[in-house]
């Protein structure tokens, strides 16, 4: 079975009490490979965080073909994932625009969250 990389953004405000944890988010760009998916994170690439999201997710998801069905197991799991901090306040004179981004936890605000690109 196929999987894909999806590629996202969100602004995600960590505040206690925040009436809405996810702001905004943008799906950007599905990637047959986990190092693309990276590089264009890691790279900003086409000004991924647009200085307004804070985080980047890749989730792994797998591509349903009838000529290649899943694994009885591997439907029942829950996607992987990686995260990415965008810190915008890292800017310079030079590269007011490009933030610092680094891997990181998945913020602790969306524990229980998971598919947030396929839903």
């Amino acid at each position: 079975m196929n999987k894909v990389y999806a590629v996202g953004c969100l602004q995600i405000d960590e505040t206690p009490n925040a009436k809405r944890t996810i702001k905004e988010d943008q799906l950007w760009h599905l990637f047959a490979k986990f190092e693309d998916a990276e590089e264009c994170v890691l790279g900003n690439s086409g000004d991924l965080f647009e200085c307004n999201f804070n985080y980047a997710l890749i989730e792994e998801t797998y591509v349903i073909n009838p000529s290649d069905p899943p694994k009885e197991d591997e439907l029942l799991t829950m996607p992987r994932e990686w995260w990415y901090f965008a810190d915008h306040s890292k800017g310079n004179e030079e590269n007011l625009f490009e933030p610092e981004i680094s891997a990181c936890e998945k913020p602790k605000c969306l524990k229980n969250c998971v598919y947030f690109w396929i839903g």
